[in-house]
């Protein structure tokens, strides 16, 4: 699949460079190629970068106990 989009690409840029309506004709195409490939990797680093965050934020014996308080605090707050 990797070979396939590179090859894609250099055809893509061959035709760019003799058109230059390249982003309208060809962008939508590689946002529904890779549209899927990109949401996974987005959503792996957004989902650790939470872990991480949540786990120093909140040690594992503490996190059942402060989840519920965190919510009723904004909840009271708004």
């Amino acid at each position: 699949m990797l070979q396939n989009s590179a090859f894609l690409f250099k055809i893509n840029i061959i035709i760019w460079s003799t058109n230059q309506s390249f982003i309208t004709t060809f962008l939508p195409l590689f946002v529904a190629i890779f549209r899927k490939k990109i949401g996974r990797i987005f959503t792996s680093i957004g989902a650790k970068s939470r872990n991480i965050v949540f786990n120093k934020t909140f040690p594992k014996e503490t996190k059942a106990i402060h989840i519920p308080k965190i919510i009723i605090q904004k909840g009271l707050s708004l």
